[in-house]
C-alpha cells in the first residue's frame, strides 16, 4: 500500500495535467452539444 503510494506521487505530475486537460475538453465538448442540441 505505501508502495503504491509512493508511485502515485511519482507519478502525479506527469498524470495531473493530462486528466485535467482531458476532463476540461470532456466539459467543453458536453457544453458544446448542449448549445447546440
Amino acid at each position: 500500500m505505501k508502495k503504491w503510494l509512493k508511485q502515485i506521487f511519482k507519478w502525479a505530475p506527469v498524470i495531473y495535467p493530462v486528466v485535467r486537460k482531458i476532463y476540461k475538453e470532456r466539459k467543453a465538448s458536453k457544453r458544446r452539444n448542449v448549445s447546440a442540441g
